[in-house]
């Protein structure tokens, strides 16, 4: 319209207005006729993507779809792998804190990680840098000497601290005879803390080599064998919920998934009081239908009654007086009445006139 408005010539007369008109009903093509048939949604098409994906086996089933996603997810991780690589190369220590070795090797092989996007080294001697408050390394607990970040003759010095020796009797340094196979002091406590700890020894070594019991298919210790029951069971718990949320929207929803088939045990209460509610509703539905049908059919009935009556009313009731008047029956001269010879003369349904004074006071409630 707004298209028909703009191409419509001004008006000035009462004739360019015609004009105009004219050539807007017959030049003008609405915009309308030209598009196509607006797009459609073809039956069964969200079903069919329902259907790409397979819950079962977790993958698609296109094996075309399968290796471009497969091949999606090889890149992306690659891709995030390497930006977190890159990422932690820049924000941390360019090389290894434990074997000193660079990170950008591959990408400068022979230079100094730390010299790379920083200022260059300073003379040996102007800045000593940063002293560390240990004389070890807080990681390794090897002294500085050993191991530090810098160059051997760059490292910071240590100070040697000179501890005077610990003398002790000459009784105490040896408390086990070799002779007699005895120790000097308490040799039964001591015997049998020798013993606990060889049997703890023992246990160690057979805990680490023998694990897992292959005849009962257990795990020999008892913690250790819940934890792992924990994990599987947390696993299929997981495997569970995951395949429950790439179900399709169609089989979430379905009666049988609130409720089991066989025994009848109610799984959620508000889904099955829901179900229940929209079948009362479709019952009302459908029960409505009746009673709207009884309302018009009685309806009919009473508009059916309306029309008889004015068809009566229509009737002039003179007709009527006649016979009432003159008191019998004119083809058998019997006379009207309530005894037993009498012929008994039925009213007409046409009511009489209303006198002036009726007709007065109809409106009127006394």
């Amino acid at each position: 319209f707004c298209q028909a408005m703009m191409l419509r010539a001004p008006s000035q007369t009462w004739g360019h207005e015609l004009n105009s008109y004219e050539h807007e009903k017959r030049h003008t093509v609405d915009e309308r006729l030209l598009q196509g048939p607006p797009a459609k949604l073809p039956k069964g098409h969200v079903q069919k993507q329902d259907r790409v994906f397979d819950p079962l086996l977790q993958r698609f089933r296109e094996p075309q779809a399968e290796a471009n996603r497969h091949e999606q997810e090889v890149r992306g991780c690659v891709a995030h792998l390497n930006r977190a690589q890159d990422i932690q190369i820049m924000r941390e220590q360019p090389f290894n804190i434990l074997t000193h070795e660079s990170k950008v090797e591959a990408l400068a092989p022979g230079k100094d990680p730390t010299l790379m996007n920083g200022p260059k080294r300073m003379p040996k001697g102007a800045n000593p840098g940063i002293m560390p408050s240990k004389e070890f390394n807080i990681v390794s607990n090897l002294p500085l000497a050993e191991h530090h970040w810098a160059r051997p003759e760059d490292r910071p010095p240590i100070k040697e601290v000179k501890t005077e020796p610990r003398k002790l009797h000459v009784h105490l340094v040896k408390d086990f005879n070799i002779v007699t196979n005895r120790y000097l002091d308490h040799h039964d406590q001591k015997e049998q803390q020798t013993k606990h700890l060889n049997l703890l020894e023992s246990t160690q070594k057979y805990m680490k080599q023998n694990r897992f019991d292959p005849v009962t298919q257990q795990f020999n210790d008892p913690r250790h064998e819940e934890m792992v029951r924990a994990v599987d069971h947390a696993r299929e718990v997981e495997i569970v919920m995951r395949a429950q949320q790439q179900l399709p929207p169609s089989f979430k929803g379905r009666q049988s998934e609130h409720y089991g088939i066989l025994s009848h045990e109610v799984k959620d209460e508000e889904s099955m009081k829901m179900w229940d509610k929209m079948e009362d509703e479709r019952t009302d539905r459908y029960r409505n239908r009746y009673i709207v049908e009884h309302n018009k059919h009685a309806q009919e009935i009473k508009g059916s009654h309306i029309t008889n009556s004015r068809r009566l009313n229509r009737i002039a009731p003179e007709r009527y007086q006649e016979p009432k008047q003159r008191g019998y029956d004119i083809i058998d001269n019997v006379v009207y009445g309530q005894g037993p010879k009498e012929k008994q003369l039925h009213e007409a349904f046409a009511k009489p006139r209303m006198t002036p004074w009726e007709k007065a006071n109809c409106g009127n409630p006394a």
